[in-house]
C-alpha cells in the first residue's frame, strides 16, 4: 500500500462513536487545541496565515454555536427558498479551487487533523496533531515532490514522487475529499433520504447555511436487512452550495438515538493563501534545484 493510500485510509477511519452530549464540546475542544498549537516555539506560531485559517474560523463557529435564537424572518426565508440538492453540493465541491477540512474527534481536545486539498497548487497538505508535536506532510504534484516537517525538529525532508504515487496524488486532488458520501441521491443505497433540517437551534449553528440530513441504511451482505443506519448532516452555504460543516452519525437498528462519529469544519482558502501557507511551513519553493532542495531566500526575490 502506498503512502497516499495509507493517508486515505487513515482519513476514512478517523472517527469515534460518542454520546450525544459530547457534540456540544467539539468546537470548544477544537478551539482549545488550536489556541494551544499557536504557543511559543511551535511551528504553527511561525505562520500567521495558518493560525488564522485554522483558528479564526473554528473559534467563530464555536461562538456562533452558543447562539440558540434566530429571527423568524431569517428562518422563513431559508426554507421558502429553493432546496439545494445533493448533486448541487457535490458539483460545488468539485468546482472549488481549494478546500481545507478539519476533522475533529468529539471529546478529545488533541485529536484534530487538517487536510488541505489545493487544486490551484496541485498539492495535498496534511497536518496532524500528535503528543508533543505537530506533523506536516505535503504531496506536491506540480513539483513532483513529497515534503515532511515537524514542529519538534523544524527541519524539512524531501523526496521525489514516483510515477505511481504522482498519479495517485493527481487523482486524489480531483476527488471529493470525503465531505459527502455520494455524488447524488440516485447513487446512494436504497431507502436513502435527503431532507431539510428545520430546528431553529440547529439552523442557528452556522449562519447563512441551509441544513440537510442524508440518511441511509447499512445492510447485511447475507440477509439484505439493515444492521445500522448512518446520518450525514451538512451545513450548506445558501449561496455557493458549499459545505461549511459536516457531522457524521451512526445508530444500531436496536437503538433509537444516533451517536456522533466525527465532525468536520470546512474552509476554502484562496490560491494566494495556499501559497503563503506552504511557504511558511516548508520554506520557499525550489525553482531551479533538484527535487527536495530548498534554496536560501534572496533579498528582493519574488516568491
Amino acid at each position: 500500500m502506498s503512502d497516499l493510500s495509507e493517508l486515505e485510509r487513515m482519513i476514512s477511519e478517523f472517527h469515534v462513536v460518542t454520546t450525544p452530549e459530547t457534540d456540544q464540546r467539539i468546537l470548544k475542544d477544537a478551539s482549545t487545541t488550536l489556541e494551544r498549537s499557536t504557543g511559543a516555539g511551535s511551528l504553527v506560531a511561525k505562520s500567521a496565515f495558518w493560525s488564522r485559517l485554522l483558528t479564526s474560523r473554528v473559534v467563530e463557529l464555536a461562538a456562533v454555536a452558543a447562539v440558540v435564537a434566530v429571527t423568524t424572518t431569517a428562518v422563513v426565508y431559508t426554507y421558502r427558498s429553493r432546496r439545494v440538492t445533493l448533486g448541487q453540493v457535490h458539483e460545488a465541491i468539485q468546482e472549488a479551487e481549494n478546500l481545507n477540512v478539519a476533522t475533529i474527534q468529539a471529546g478529545q481536545p488533541g485529536a484534530v487533523q487538517e487536510r488541505l486539498v489545493s487544486r490551484t497548487a496541485g498539492a495535498i497538505l496534511l497536518k496532524t496533531e500528535m503528543p508533543g508535536r505537530t506533523e506536516f506532510a505535503l504531496w506536491d504534484a506540480q513539483n513532483q515532490v513529497r515534503k515532511n516537517t515537524s514542529s519538534a525538529s523544524h527541519s524539512v525532508t524531501s523526496s521525489a514522487l514516483s510515477e505511481d504515487l504522482l498519479t495517485e496524488v493527481e487523482e486524489s486532488i480531483t476527488q471529493d475529499p470525503g465531505l459527502v458520501a455520494f455524488s447524488a441521491l440516485k447513487e446512494a443505497p436504497e431507502d436513502s433520504q435527503w431532507t431539510p433540517v428545520k430546528q431553529k437551534q440547529v439552523v442557528a449553528t452556522v449562519p447563512g447555511c441551509r441544513v440537510y440530513d442524508l440518511t441511509w441504511p447499512e445492510k447485511s451482505a447475507e440477509s439484505g436487512s439493515p444492521v445500522a443506519f448512518k446520518k450525514l448532516r451538512l451545513f450548506v452555504d445558501a449561496r455557493t452550495h458549499l459545505p461549511k460543516r459536516t457531522e457524521l452519525y451512526w445508530r444500531d437498528v436496536s437503538e433509537d438515538e444516533y451517536a456522533l462519529q466525527s465532525s468536520q469544519v470546512v474552509t476554502y482558502p484562496t490560491a494566494a493563501e495556499v501559497r503563503t501557507l506552504i511557504r511558511d511551513v516548508f520554506g520557499p519553493d525550489n525553482q531551479s534545484g533538484e527535487p527536495g532542495y530548498i534554496s536560501t531566500p534572496h533579498p528582493g526575490r519574488d516568491y
